[in-house]
């Protein structure tokens, strides 16, 4: 957990005469058990997958997401934990669509949409949420969901290990090799939004990894909404260039990949509309499952119902039009798969602590299960291409895939090397909290809470 932590860069030099990058993403998939271990900075604690190759990516292929709150979500967080959450997914739901951004004009590094550049910085501060030790649940939720959409913490993998050579039990040398990639260009890059990044080897003699440090110590350390670290009170009002460049990279219509449909995915069980578009038949036919699809140009979240009596959701029948190509020949046809369980849940639990005491932030389960289709893609040795589809749990309320908030509430961790164990000396963790600009008032979490009644808990009063 410590190297997840630290990991952050020093600079090398580009090649005089390459072009120079300026931002870039990174792609989340399955660990390639080849070399993304424990021992090369991989799989640390929390950790649902590792950076992918280009060409490795994966991606949802079906163009709506349902989610849901069960029981322990709306208990501890109510009706203001789900405009929490769903502001966030508000936000994912208005980007348009892969295809409608451009590049900016020759000399300009900047994504538009209708004219609008994206900004390499999304971050803002709450100063009273700062002082009350909040963190904003839009915002790790927004973090979570480019995650689960297939995007990994571009400030963390633009440098990693990919082997540690080791000859009569001495290190001889490291292998590093980038996985971020340039919003604009595809090529890889050491920049995330405009920050210049470098790295240390780092090697404790178990783990061993190429850690991530800022060039310019004035520069923001932190800037991608799909990284993982920002401080009490810091919150995203939007995406940033490289987030955004990594979905359109992800879901822009000529990323063809050879896929199946998702499990579930059938023919319309009527005769109206017909599976092949355009053709007239006197029966439906059966999905075509298997066929080289583009991208889907954006994903929409849609919340789920629960029936509350029992906690499970009412089935959903949705319909859309699925592309794929055979023959050298785009087909169509109408597609529906009916949803009897949420994509995503939102729940909350006590998620217990980190290896230094502190109470761990959130948890979910992995972008599974992943589904590399690597061979059917013409190979059998890289990690992908694949999609995500999925696994349904057995929760009370089923799901496939589980995102999951601490509830633990005020704690304080107590640092005996100040020779003093009471709460004189002890330091305040985070606590939930959710608002919309620098000088909103926060709502904190769990809602029984008032902010007047958290300062004065901090003040001991």
């Amino acid at each position: 957990m410590l190297l997840k932590m630290i990991k952050k860069i020093l600079a090398v030099m580009l090649v005089a005469g390459a072009a120079q990058s300026a931002g870039a993403f990174s792609l989340l998939g399955p660990l390639d058990g080849a070399f993304q271990t424990t021992a090369l900075g991989y799989s640390q604690g929390g950790d649902i997958g590792g950076p992918m190759n280009l060409g490795e990516e994966y991606r949802w292929n079906t163009p709506v997401l349902t989610y849901a709150f069960d029981e322990s979500f709306l208990n501890y967080f109510g009706t203001e934990g789900v405009v929490a959450v769903e502001r966030a997914i508000q936000i994912l739901n208005d980007l348009p669509a892969a295809d409608s951004v451009t590049n900016g004009p020759a000399g300009d590094p900047n994504l538009y949409a209708n004219g609008t550049p994206f900004p390499t910085s999304s971050r803002l501060l709450n100063f009273q949420a700062q002082q009350l030790g909040l963190l904003d649940m839009r915002s790790i939720t927004l973090t979570l969901l480019l995650e689960e959409m297939g995007l990994a913490d571009p400030e963390r993998w633009t440098w990693c290990l990919r082997n540690r050579l080791v000859v009569n039990n001495v290190v001889v040398n490291y292998l590093v090799i980038q996985r971020n990639f340039d919003p604009v260009n595809w090529q890889p890059s050491r920049h995330v939004n405009g920050v210049l990044y470098g790295y240390n080897v780092f090697d404790n003699g178990t783990v061993a990894d190429a850690v991530e440090r800022v060039v310019d110590p004035l520069a923001t350390r932190f800037t991608s909404v799909a990284g993982s670290f920002f401080g009490f009170g810091e919150f995203y009002h939007g995406l940033t260039r490289d987030d955004m460049g990594g979905l359109r990279y992800l879901y822009r219509y000529n990323n063809f990949n050879r896929e199946t449909l998702r499990t579930g995915v059938t023919a319309p069980t009527n005769s109206n509309p017909w599976d092949i578009i355009g053709i007239t038949n006197s029966f439906p036919t059966p999905a075509v499952s298997l066929g080289i699809r583009p991208g889907l140009q954006k994903i929409t979240f849609q919340p789920a119902a629960i029936d509350s009596l029992i906690g499970t959701v009412v089935p959903y029948t949705n319909r859309y039009t699925d592309v794929y190509i055979t023959n050298s020949a785009v087909k169509q046809q109408a597609v529906q798969y009916i949803a009897s369980a949420p994509d995503i849940l939102f729940t909350a639990d006590d998620l217990g602590v980190f290896g230094n005491g502190a109470p761990v932030v959130s948890q979910r389960s992995a972008t599974a299960s992943w589904q590399n289709n690597d061979a059917i893609n013409g190979s059998q040795n890289l990690a992908g291409p694949g999609v995500i589809a999925g696994t349904v749990t057995t929760l009370p309320t089923a799901a496939r895939i589980v995102i999951t908030y601490n509830k633990v509430g005020p704690s304080f961790l107590v640092f005996p090397s100040t020779g003093l164990l009471t709460d004189d000396a002890h330091s305040p963790q985070y606590l939930w909290g959710a608002w919309d600009g620098i000088d909103d008032t926060p709502v904190v979490f769990p809602n029984s809470l008032s902010v007047q009644q958290l300062e004065q808990l901090l003040l001991g009063r």
